[in-house]
Protein backbone atom coordinates (compact mmCIF):
# COMPACT_ATOMS: atom_id res chain seq x y z
CA UNK A 1 0.00 0.00 0.00
CA UNK A 2 3.03 2.20 0.74
CA UNK A 3 4.60 1.88 -2.27
CA UNK A 4 1.20 3.60 -3.83
CA UNK A 5 1.60 6.65 -2.18
CA UNK A 6 1.34 9.70 -4.32
CA UNK A 7 2.38 13.29 -3.18
CA UNK A 8 -0.99 15.25 -3.36
CA UNK A 9 -2.10 19.42 -3.68
CA UNK A 10 -3.63 19.60 0.30
CA UNK A 11 -3.98 23.54 -0.06
CA UNK A 12 -1.72 24.51 3.34
CA UNK A 13 2.03 23.92 3.96
CA UNK A 14 3.45 20.67 5.20
CA UNK A 15 4.85 19.98 8.62
CA UNK A 16 8.23 21.36 8.77
CA UNK A 17 9.35 18.56 11.21
CA UNK A 18 8.62 14.59 11.19
CA UNK A 19 9.56 13.35 14.85
CA UNK A 20 10.06 9.55 14.27
CA UNK A 21 12.08 6.76 15.80
CA UNK A 22 14.97 5.03 13.51
CA UNK A 23 14.32 1.83 15.36
CA UNK A 24 10.51 2.06 15.28
CA UNK A 25 9.11 -1.47 14.98
CA UNK A 26 5.33 -0.93 14.26
CA UNK A 27 6.33 1.03 10.56
CA UNK A 28 9.16 0.68 8.66
CA UNK A 29 11.05 3.81 9.69
CA UNK A 30 12.76 4.32 5.89
CA UNK A 31 8.55 4.47 4.89
CA UNK A 32 8.37 7.63 7.19
CA UNK A 33 11.32 9.26 5.66
CA UNK A 34 10.09 8.63 2.09
CA UNK A 35 7.07 9.80 3.14
CA UNK A 36 8.44 13.06 4.77
CA UNK A 37 10.58 13.82 1.97
CA UNK A 38 7.57 13.28 -0.19
CA UNK A 39 5.82 16.01 1.34
CA UNK A 40 7.93 19.03 0.13
CA UNK A 41 7.51 21.95 1.58
CA UNK A 42 11.08 21.78 3.35
CA UNK A 43 9.48 18.71 5.85
CA UNK A 44 12.60 17.66 8.03
CA UNK A 45 12.55 14.03 9.02
CA UNK A 46 13.78 14.33 12.73
CA UNK A 47 14.80 11.28 14.39
CA UNK A 48 14.18 10.43 17.55
CA UNK A 49 16.28 7.07 19.68
CA UNK A 50 13.60 6.44 22.68
CA UNK A 51 15.83 6.35 26.37
CA UNK A 52 15.33 2.55 27.84
CA UNK A 53 11.95 1.97 29.57
CA UNK A 54 9.90 4.23 27.00
CA UNK A 55 7.93 2.33 24.01
CA UNK A 56 9.36 -1.08 23.81
CA UNK A 57 8.35 -0.90 19.92
CA UNK A 58 9.84 2.67 19.76
CA UNK A 59 6.52 4.23 17.90
CA UNK A 60 5.03 6.19 20.55
CA UNK A 61 7.14 9.03 21.04
CA UNK A 62 5.50 10.88 23.53
CA UNK A 63 2.85 10.55 26.26
CA UNK A 64 2.92 9.68 30.04
CA UNK A 65 1.59 6.12 29.82
CA UNK A 66 3.99 4.83 26.57
CA UNK A 67 6.78 7.18 26.60
CA UNK A 68 7.41 9.71 29.27
CA UNK A 69 11.03 10.51 29.02
CA UNK A 70 10.77 11.82 26.03
CA UNK A 71 7.74 13.64 26.10
CA UNK A 72 9.44 17.13 27.59
CA UNK A 73 12.28 17.35 25.49
CA UNK A 74 10.16 16.97 22.08
CA UNK A 75 7.66 19.53 22.92
CA UNK A 76 10.55 21.93 24.03
CA UNK A 77 11.79 21.00 20.31
CA UNK A 78 8.40 22.37 18.86
CA UNK A 79 7.94 25.44 21.16
CA UNK A 80 11.49 26.77 20.65
CA UNK A 81 10.93 26.42 16.48
CA UNK A 82 7.16 28.15 16.99
CA UNK A 83 9.17 30.70 18.74
CA UNK A 84 10.88 31.17 15.58
CA UNK A 85 8.67 31.55 13.25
Amino acid sequence: MLGAFEPVEIGFAAPERVFHSPDDQAVRPVDTERIAAALGGGAVPKPQHLPPGNDLFAHTLTGDTLSPDPTGPLVQQILDRAATL
